[in-house]
C-alpha cells in the first residue's frame, strides 16, 4: 500500500495491482467482445444455439462445456484480434544483425511489434475490419488459421496470458 506517493509498505500490493490489471483487462475485452455480438445479431445467434446444444437450455456455461463450444473460441480469438488488450507486443532486442522486409537491423535494436495495426493488416487478413469469427472455423483437417494472430506474442518470450486466457475469458464472458 502506498503512504505518501513515493514509498511502498513492507509487503506491497503488486500482487493486488497485478489482479485489478487482469480484472480490467477482461473487462475491457468482455466489453469489446459484447459490443461486437450486439452489432452482428446473426452471430449472436449462431453463439446462442451452439450453447444451448452444448450447455442446454436452462444451464449456464461452466469450464467444461464452454471448452466444447468451438465457435465461442473463434469470437474470442476474433474479438482479440480486431480489440488486441495492448496496441504494442512487449519490446524485444536483436540478438544478431538481421534484415527484416528490406531494413536492417543491427544487433541490439529495441523492436517494438504493432499488433494493432499486425492484426488489421490487408496483406494479412481478408476484409481485417470486419468481424468474421468464422475466419478461425478448422480447415478440415483440425488446424485452425491463426498463424497471423499474435495477441500475447510468440515465441520464448511470449505472454503467460496466453495459456490461461480462454479458461478465463470463457468464465468471465458469460457470468
Amino acid at each position: 500500500m502506498r503512504t505518501n506517493g513515493d514509498e511502498k509498505e513492507e509487503g506491497g500490493d503488486e500482487d493486488e495491482c497485478n489482479a485489478d490489471s487482469w480484472v480490467r483487462n477482461f473487462g475491457y475485452y468482455n466489453e469489446w467482445a459484447v459490443s461486437l455480438l450486439l452489432k452482428n445479431p446473426q452471430t449472436m445467434k449462431k453463439l446462442q444455439h451452439e450453447i444451448e446444444t452444448h450447455a442446454g437450455h436452462d444451464q449456464l456455461l461452466n469450464e467444461s462445456n464452454a471448452s466444447k463450444i468451438k465457435y465461442l473460441q473463434n469470437i474470442i480469438t476474433e474479438t482479440l484480434r480486431i480489440y488486441p488488450v495492448a496496441p504494442l507486443l512487449l519490446p524485444h532486442e536483436s540478438s544478431s544483425d538481421c534484415n527484416v522486409c528490406g531494413y536492417d537491423i543491427p544487433k541490439g535494436t529495441m523492436l517494438l511489434v504493432n499488433l494493432w495495426t499486425l492484426q488489421k493488416d490487408p496483406n494479412l487478413w481478408a476484409d481485417p475490419t470486419r468481424f468474421v469469427p468464422e475466419r478461425f472455423d478448422d480447415n478440415g483437417d483440425g488446424s485452425k488459421v491463426c498463424y497471423n494472430m499474435i495477441p500475447f506474442g510468440v515465441g520464448r518470450r511470449a505472454s503467460p496470458g496466453e495459456s490461461t486466457r480462454s479458461q478465463t475469458i470463457n468464465v468471465t464472458f458469460f457470468h
